[in-house]
């Protein structure tokens, strides 16, 4: 099918994957554990603040670092293989058979599980900052903090939906991985310091240039922008989440939807 994409029959695609994604009751296991480990850790934050830290700062730290690891383990249940599962089985023959095209099919897919993947992080965002609001402190960061992680998250989502076309679901699993802990909490940054400290040198720091270079450039979290890293004999200061990144990681993301839709076109052909 060559006409354009129909916004009805993507929203079709997108309501049918939330109730799908609304039916898995391993889903709602991770997101209440994670929601009772972000709030329950915040809580502890209150009332026991890490050494060197404030206690803001440390309900921050709490309260964000299981969401991290929520993240990646949604990715793995609703983003990685699922289009490939169902090219391999058959079910993706059977829906693009019928006036729904290849383009229609991925976006609607897309959209469904990112809605899923941000609706989940809002509600952790929304516990944790109640707690940090009932101890006497607004702090919006956090919240922009779990918006840049939902943002990322979308980034990631369009990845390894893409390689899990592409090469499958358990390579797509490990580069994912590896991927979203190298480049989620700035690291893109923390690579060009240790190369710009002269720590790396030679064929090693012009890899990591390159890959730096072409990285997603996924947001870095505002809760570490300022904080200092020293590396070598250099202090190196990260960044808060910029345009400049926000811009690349959305190329990035466009880019890997158009390439999930081609490689789904030339499977069904």
């Amino acid at each position: 099918m060559n006409r354009p994409p129909h916004l009805r029959t993507i929203l079709t695609i997108v309501r049918f994957t939330l109730v799908e994604n609304a039916g898995r009751r391993h889903l709602w296991w991770m997101i209440g554990v994670a929601f009772t480990l972000a709030t329950g850790l915040a809580l502890v934050g209150t009332f026991f603040p890490l050494p060197g830290f404030t206690t803001l700062q440390t309900v921050e730290l709490f309260a964000s670092t299981p969401a991290s690891y929520f993240v990646l383990v949604v990715l793995v249940v609703l983003g990685l293989g699922l289009m490939r599962a169902e090219i391999d089985s058959g079910v993706a023959a059977l829906i693009l058979s019928r006036p729904v095209t290849a383009a229609e099919y991925v976006l609607g897919r897309y959209l469904g599980n990112a809605v899923a993947v941000a609706a989940s992080l809002a509600v952790l965002g929304g516990g944790a900052f109640l707690v940090v609001l009932a101890g006497g402190d607004a702090d919006w960061k956090l919240l922009y903090h779990f918006l840049v992680l939902s943002w990322n998250a979308c980034v990631f989502l369009a990845l390894v939906g893409a390689l899990g076309v592409l090469i499958g679901t358990v390579a797509a699993i490990a580069v994912g991985a590896l991927s979203f802990y190298a480049l989620g909490s700035g690291g893109t940054y923390l690579i060009s310091g240790i190369v710009d400290a002269g720590a790396i040198t030679g064929a090693a720091a012009v890899v990591l240039r390159l890959f730096v270079a072409l990285a997603p450039h996924v947001l870095a979290s505002p809760l570490s922008a300022g904080q200092e890293t020293v590396i070598g004999d250099a202090v190196f200061v990260f960044p808060g989440p910029t345009l400049a990144d926000f811009v690349w990681s959305a190329t990035w993301l466009v880019g890997a939807l158009l390439f999930t839709i081609v490689l789904v076109e030339r499977r069904e052909l």
